[in-house]
């Protein structure tokens, strides 16, 4: 009987422990899954026209850059468990007949919806090749939320005012030179829509003798 209580309790022992090693490895996988190599990213256009990105990664992770010819799209590859310290990742990058995309792979999976900039040339006195501009810089943070923060500078005696185009549907953010203000900063903040995308245009306005000129640039497009 001794013997026979003493094989039955070191079988319970053994499945307990299979158990709790079967479910602190489900966990570790699920933990695992769950880790997102990319926690935000940061794309910048200064005075000059510029852009810049700098992703900020998880601990081990590192990034490629893939200048994809097809689709003109500008694609930064995530690797997980590589022996680097290095955080934040800066890119330089360039638009392509004006157009500027931006899509985030963890192999063959996209972790971010791609993103697009639509803008023109900017001259090193920063006016536009193709018109107006009331815009010195701006600043756009995708963080792992699923929020865009918008932060940008716009020049002397310009106002900022914000709408959306239900026609469109754009966000749209005015920037009208007849305003007296000196140049200022502004933060602005938006989230995907029901369908997972973004849309958002800065609408230069500038009225004088000769009439009303309006430029529509740049045009950020986020996902669908």
């Amino acid at each position: 009987m001794k013997k026979f209580i003493l094989i039955l309790t070191a079988v319970v022992m053994t499945f307990n422990l299979t158990s709790c090693s079967s479910e602190d490895a489900l966990l570790q996988q699920e933990e695992t899954v769950a880790k997102s190599l990319l926690e935000s990213y940061t794309l910048t256009r200064d005075a000059r026209g510029s852009y810049s990105l700098v992703s900020k990664v998880a601990d081990g992770v590192a990034t490629e850059l893939f200048q994809n010819q097809q689709t003109n799209s500008n694609e930064i590859h995530l690797f997980d468990g590589q022996a680097t310290n290095q955080r934040e990742i800066n890119n330089n990058l360039a638009l392509i007949n004006n157009t500027l995309n931006i899509e985030f792979f963890e192999g063959k999976n996209k972790v971010r919806p791609v993103m697009t900039i639509i803008d023109g040339d900017v001259s090193v006195k920063g006016r536009a090749a193709d018109g107006i501009n009331f815009l010195n810089s701006y600043t756009i943070v995708s963080n792992d939320d699923g929020t865009y923060q918008f932060n940008f500078e716009v020049k002397d005696s310009v106002n900022v005012s914000y709408g959306y185009n239900e026609a469109e549907g754009i966000n749209e953010i005015y920037l009208t030179d007849n305003g007296t203000a000196a140049a200022a900063s502004y933060t602005k903040n938006y989230t995907l829509n029901a369908k997972g995308g973004l849309k958002v245009d800065f609408v230069h306005t500038s009225t004088s003798a000769r009439g009303v000129d309006t430029r529509l640039r740049p045009r950020v497009v986020v996902g669908s």
